[in-house]
C-alpha cells in the first residue's frame, strides 16, 4: 500500500507510486484489449472456416457449363420438334388466312345469282322491244 503523507487537507503520493499505479492500469488495459482481440480473431477464424467449407461445396463454372450442355443435348430433339411444329402452324395460319370463309362464298353466290337474273331480265326486255318494233 502506498505510503501517504498528509499536508493539510490533501493526500500526497510519491511520483514513483503514481507512475507505478498508472503503469499497472495501462498493463491491465492492454491485457484486456489483447484478450478481446484474441476472442475476436478466433471468431473470425471460425467464420473463415465456415465460408471455406461452404465455398468448397459450390458448383464450379466448368461443372455448371457441362451440366447445361448435357441438358441442351438431352432436349435438342424436343427443341427441333417444337420448332418444326411452330413452322407448320405458321404455314397453316397463312393458308387459312388466304382461304375464303363459307359465309363469304355464300354471299358471293347470291350476288352472282341476282346479277344473272337481272341480266336475263334485261335480255328478255330487249327481245320484247325488238319484237315490238
Amino acid at each position: 500500500m502506498p505510503s501517504k503523507q498528509t499536508l493539510g487537507q490533501r493526500d500526497v503520493i510519491t511520483l514513483k507510486e503514481y507512475i507505478d499505479t498508472r503503469l499497472c492500469a495501462m498493463d491491465n488495459a492492454v491485457r484486456l484489449a489483447a484478450e478481446k482481440l484474441e476472442a475476436r480473431l478466433e471468431g473470425m477464424n471460425e467464420f473463415r472456416g465456415t465460408i471455406n467449407d461452404q465455398s468448397s461445396k459450390f458448383i464450379t463454372r466448368q461443372e455448371s457449363a457441362l451440366a447445361l450442355e448435357a441438358i441442351i443435348q438431352t432436349h435438342k430433339a424436343d427443341i427441333m420438334h417444337i420448332e418444326t411444329e411452330i413452322e407448320q402452324l405458321k404455314i397453316w395460319r397463312a393458308e387459312l388466312g388466304g382461304k375464303a370463309s363459307q359465309h363469304s362464298v355464300n354471299v358471293a353466290t347470291w350476288f352472282a345469282l341476282v346479277a344473272a337474273l337481272i341480266s336475263v331480265l334485261g335480255l328478255v326486255v330487249s327481245l320484247i322491244e325488238l319484237v315490238m318494233r
